[in-house]
């Protein structure tokens, strides 16, 4: 039985694959970027990574990737997404790579 917290995680992710459309990829992003570090807060703690960010948090989370995902050159997105003023396109496909990442972390 997944712990119930995994279980949520990945219903989410789900979710999101589901409906994904052209229109709301950055916001997609935006929630990932958000899922991940609430992943990582529990998984390790909110003192070490709560605070990091941009390259530092990339770097973070490419070392403590047990499948070695790029963060640092393909998760670049989840640290400019947020805070882009203007709107940023994001490819289906790279979304649906952050949400295979992802998903290998919670499990």
């Amino acid at each position: 039985l997944k712990r119930s917290w995994q279980y949520l995680i990945l219903n989410q992710l789900s979710d999101f694959e589901k409906n994904l459309c052209e229109e709301n990829t950055q916001a997609t992003v935006v929630q990932l970027s958000e899922l991940l570090r609430r992943i990582a807060m529990h998984q390790y703690s909110r003192v070490e990574c709560a605070g990091l960010e941009g390259k530092v948090w990339l770097s973070w989370l490419k070392r403590h990737d047990p499948q070695q995902f790029d963060w640092e050159t393909k998760g670049k997105i989840l640290v400019e997404a947020p805070y882009s003023p203007s709107p940023i396109a994001v490819s289906r496909e790279d979304i649906l790579d952050f949400i295979k990442a992802i998903r290998r972390w919670v499990k």
